[in-house]
């Protein structure tokens, strides 16, 4: 009975922490010590997230902007879920000009994924934020997986979809990579895809693109062993091929001299 009243107590202790951080909130989120307290608030669970949506709805797109803010923002997403991800994506999609699936809303969203922190907040949109609205940051980073997959900050939104997304999902991706292996290896951020597609992509869409390099060629082999970058995916072909094709990229390497 103690152990229930003191949870009891705890429970409208942060209820009223909460209460008290509301009227001030939009201006905590931005602050670097502010934005912590409201991270914390939103950790207490589904009510105090609500709450605290109902004092940012409107600020949403513009602390995913921040610095601090978009921490809140991903806090808020990993205990509120889909009810802050809708919130989230329809407000940032106005901001951009468009109004939903057709109305530009895949730019919108693919800005998102390119935006130094709102490329973590789509991350936890994907990992955390309800079916619909995973759905709607996905059919976005397929419909541009060109772009993003050799973007600096839409890379990790393109890898994250290889790691959450579906079997299709996945191979909205490996069409792009199909036929540019090679050379998209030797790319920084083309690199970093094509290895967690190797990794975390099903077998029947990995092997796609392990077939692909295994046949190179030795030229084409050496060139990704010797490459900063394509050493890595080439080591990554080499761990998930069979023992066939890693018998024939060593044999290419050590008729080509590697």
């Amino acid at each position: 009975m103690l152990k229930e009243a003191g949870e009891g107590a705890l429970h409208a202790g942060l209820e009223i922490l909460v209460s008290g951080l509301l009227p001030d909130a939009r201006a905590l989120a931005v602050e670097s010590a502010g934005c912590r307290v409201l991270q914390a608030a939103a950790s207490q669970g589904t009510t105090a997230c609500d709450a605290l949506l109902g004092a940012l709805t409107g600020s949403l797109a513009g602390l995913v902007d921040d610095r601090n803010g978009n921490h809140v923002v991903q806090r808020m997403i990993e205990t509120g879920g889909e009810s802050v991800a809708k919130q989230l994506l329809d407000e940032w999609v106005a901001s951009r000009g468009g109004s939903g699936p057709g109305s530009g809303e895949h730019e919108a969203l693919a800005g998102m994924a390119r935006h130094s922190f709102g490329c973590r907040v789509s991350q936890r949109v994907m990992e955390r934020g309800g079916k619909s609205s995973r759905d709607r940051v996905a059919a976005a980073a397929c419909s541009l997986v060109g772009e993003l997959a050799l973007d600096e900050y839409g890379t990790y939104v393109v890898q994250h979809l290889l790691q959450f997304g579906s079997e299709s999902e996945q191979r909205s991706v490996v069409e792009f990579l199909s036929g540019s292996a090679a050379r998209l290896a030797c790319t920084k951020y083309g690199s970093a895809v094509l290895e967690r597609c190797l990794e975390r992509a099903a077998p029947s869409v990995r092997n796609h693109l392990v077939a692909e390099v295994s046949g190179l060629g030795g030229p084409g082999l050496e060139r990704l062993a010797m490459d900063r970058f394509g050493n890595f995916v080439l080591q990554r072909v080499m761990g998930c091929g069979s023992d066939a094709q890693v018998q024939s990229i060593r044999n290419h390497l050590l008729s080509e001299g590697a």
